[in-house]
């Protein structure tokens, strides 16, 4: 991948990060060590039994894994706090007559928000009592190392495609009438208003602070805008209306989201973009990915979806 195909999948990991909780996270986090260790186990629990405070282990070398994923880690404290020594007491307890442990990892969907010093002194405590190499917490940020340590198509087989300017083609109908349809359906209807006029893109662009390849994104999606003009001509105003009300609504709500503090994305607007084409592309294909892009330019040139530059 280039860099900035990269640069582009990285906000796209966070993106997942911040919305994956419980289950959601531990299969994410999964599907990375499960590529980057071929030995990685998955446990399950197995009834009445558990999965015996193991959620996953590389046998070979001796890697256990314990995931914690709450909602808001923050204001989960002092749950994490008390799983550190419980979860390696009974890792220790069942697994090490047969496969001793090595290396302990607490992982914690911190969302980029950092590790609590408790934890750090317990893992400390925990490594000097019982002779491990490696007791780490193990958080977002190093996750996202794991996945950028992988093989591009492994990448992709995680993060999903990666939007590129040079592949916007030529809109296929077919896909765009889902892309409509899936976008009028995401929220309720809302009373329309005035579509304000477009400014300069450029300006735009620069005023919402979005990154250099959303930039490009939007600019070559722009230049197919005329085709989602011949789509709606051939429909009524209030399905016009009604997709624009609804991006509209999509990126106030998106807006208000928290994306943690997030050295990637200081201007927090390439996750807000990411999170509305997430929202508007129906199918995970490429050809539905473009028309999404497509679809957010002509709206974005509106002045409908990010903010309208001062003096326009």
């Amino acid at each position: 991948m280039t860099v900035e195909e990269k640069a582009l999948a990285r906000i796209m990991f966070h993106n997942k990060v911040l919305h994956s909780d419980g289950q959601a996270f531990e299969n994410l986090f999964t599907s990375i060590i499960g590529k980057k260790y071929p030995d990685f186990v998955q446990i399950k629990p197995q009834g009445p039994l558990g999965d015996k405070k193991n959620d996953g282990y590389s046998k070979a070398n001796g890697i256990f894994f314990q995931v914690f994923a709450p909602e808001d880690a923050r204001e989960s404290e002092a749950e994490a706090v008390s799983k550190v020594k419980d979860s390696f007491t009974g890792i220790k307890a069942y697994w090490d007559s047969f496969c001793p442990v090595k290396q302990f990892f607490f992982v914690l969907n911190d969302k980029f928000k950092g590790s609590f010093p408790t934890i750090e002194k317990d893992l400390a405590e925990i490594k000097a009592a019982h002779s491990l190499s490696v007791c780490e917490i193990f958080l977002s940020k190093h996750l996202e190392d794991s996945l950028f340590q992988l093989s591009d198509d492994e990448i992709l087989s995680i993060v999903g495609f990666i939007p590129a300017p040079e592949k916007i083609q030529k809109l296929d109908y077919s896909i765009m009438t889902e892309v409509l349809t899936h976008v009028m359906k995401h929220k309720k209807q809302l009373v329309p208003d005035q579509i304000l006029s477009a400014p300069d893109f450029d300006e735009k662009i620069r005023f919402n602070g979005l990154g250099k390849e959303v930039g490009a994104l939007l600019t070559t999606a722009s230049y197919h805008a005329g085709l989602v003009d011949e789509y709606f001509s051939l429909n009524s105003d209030f399905a016009k209306q009604s997709v624009r009300n609804t991006l509209n609504e999509l990126y106030i709500n998106k807006a208000k989201l928290d994306f943690g503090t997030l050295s990637l994305t200081k201007n927090k607007s390439d996750q807000v973009f990411f999170e509305i084409l997430k929202s508007t592309t129906p199918a995970q294909t490429e050809p539905a990915q473009n028309s999404a892009l497509v679809l957010m330019a002509y709206f974005f040139e509106s002045c409908d979806i990010f903010e309208e530059p001062r003096g326009i």
